[in-house]
């Protein structure tokens, strides 16, 4: 939830929820059913913090403490009853010229009876380069999702996130936030007026070398459990967003992923991914 902006002063918001995700069906309108196997609750919160931190800001502070229940987790074929629990906060928003947005979440609770011990960090950056708000930007993003336990037993340390956005890590959704390690350089632009471009070049290692690598979908790439070595992948990608009117924008995304160590010993190659799609707002 985003808080609402202040001056001088924090300000808060708060909101709580609890939910059951649908299983969606195919029988027409009414038919996606609330699966019970299933349901996420939490808190969250928002405060504005003090613009005169730092030398001028706009920065935002969003402590949440969240709790999902999932009565058929699945990890590495094994299905149990799991509860996890996430406490954490993002840190987000404008310093200057450089824009933040910071995230760690620690994540504990049980997968049947094996403990759950988890963590995740997302830490990106961009510097604009000039005054203007499409001046070119430089950035950094850096990525940590741990992983270990999902083919043992004991402690289990693979990262799981309840909800976000997987276009982050791979826009063929090649990768998610499991058993990973990230770091990603990248630069957008306005080549000319109402074209924005971005371009980044991805290097993407796993945490722990005795579990697998995962897509999407928390699906193992199968095999990738049993051979050696750290370095998944690097992936080149661009995007180019043409606004061509207020409320019409053509996109298209295209990416390369070069096969690393581990999805080569494990009988994987290199993949490509392009899309384009027209967008209206109403």
């Amino acid at each position: 939830m985003a808080p609402v902006p202040g001056r001088g002063h924090p300000q808060c918001a708060r909101r709580y929820s609890t939910l059951k995700p649908p299983i969606w069906a195919i029988g027409g309108l009414g038919d996606d059913v609330p699966d019970k196997n299933r349901r996420f609750s939490g808190i969250s919160a928002g405060f504005v913090l003090p613009n005169r931190w730092l030398g001028g800001s706009k920065l935002y502070f969003d402590p949440f403490l969240w709790r999902r229940r999932n009565r058929v987790g699945t990890w590495g074929g094994v299905v149990a009853p799991a509860v996890r629990h996430y406490a954490g906060a993002r840190l987000w928003g404008d310093v200057g010229p450089v824009a933040l947005d910071w995230t760690v979440a620690h994540q504990y609770g049980n997968f049947g009876d094996r403990p759950i011990r988890a963590w995740q960090v997302f830490a990106a950056q961009t510097l604009r380069l000039g005054t203007d708000k499409s001046a070119p930007r430089i950035g950094i993003h850096a990525d940590y999702g741990s992983g270990g336990g999902g083919y043992n037993r004991g402690t289990l340390r693979n990262a799981y996130a309840p909800f976000g956005n997987n276009i982050y890590f791979s826009y063929g959704l090649f990768l998610t936030a499991t058993n990973i390690k990230v770091v990603a350089p990248n630069v957008s632009f306005t080549p000319i007026d109402g074209v924005r471009a971005s371009l980044e070049y991805q290097f993407t290692w796993r945490d722990d070398a005795q579990d697998a690598v995962y897509r999407a979908n928390y699906t193992p790439y199968v095999g990738t459990e049993r051979v050696a070595g750290k370095a998944v992948a690097q992936l080149a990608r661009a995007q180019i967003v043409y606004s061509i009117s207020p409320r019409l924008t053509l996109t298209t995304r295209a990416e390369y992923l070069k096969a690393q160590e581990v999805l080569k010993r494990a009988g994987y190659r290199n993949s490509a991914f392009l899309a384009t799609w027209i967008s209206f707002r109403f």
